[in-house]
Order: C-alpha cells, then structure tokens, then sequence
C-alpha cells in the first residue's frame, strides 16, 4: 500500500508531519487502517505502533496508535487502563 510509504516518509528524518498521519487515519476505516499497518511492518521490518510512540507525543500519539490497532484490541486497552489501579474510572470505560 502507498499509505504505509506515506507514513514512513512523514517520520522519516528530523521531526514529524503530524498533518500527513492524521490525513491517513481520517481517510481509512479500522480495517484498512489494521492492514496499513501490517504493510508498515512488512515494508520495513518495524512496528507502526512503535514509531507512532517514538514521533507523537500526549493525546495524538494515544489517538494515532489506538487509529491502527484492531478495533477489539483497542476496545480492550481502554478497558484496562480503566480499571488498573486503585478505583476505576467509570468515564473512560463509558
């Protein structure tokens, strides 16, 4: 897929354009957003969550990789972050 050349070309070097990712996330559903992914890695051999982690920072590197991962698997992630710890946050599993 070009996207996941898209991608890298934006994270690519110095600095990040934050403009290119977020236009791939709002053009693509979660199952195509899933299969860009996996043509990151299988393009060039490293984890699209991991270099999302590594460019982005706070809110956007949080919505960015919860974008590419599987719908259920993120559902999951949010529902234990919710409840780790001591009480949990009733908000953020609603």
């Amino acid at each position: 897929m070009e996207e996941a050349q898209r991608l890298r070309t934006a994270m690519k070097g110095v600095g990040c354009d934050k403009m290119t990712i977020i236009k791939v996330v709002a053009a693509y559903n979660s199952v195509i957003r899933d299969k860009i992914a996996k043509q990151f890695h299988a393009s060039f051999g490293m984890e699209l969550e991991g270099e999302l982690q590594k460019e982005l920072s706070f809110n956007l590197q949080r919505i960015m990789v919860g974008a590419f991962k599987e719908r259920y698997e993120e559902w999951a992630d949010a529902i234990n972050e919710s409840i780790k710890g001591l009480g949990t946050n009733s908000n953020h599993i609603i």
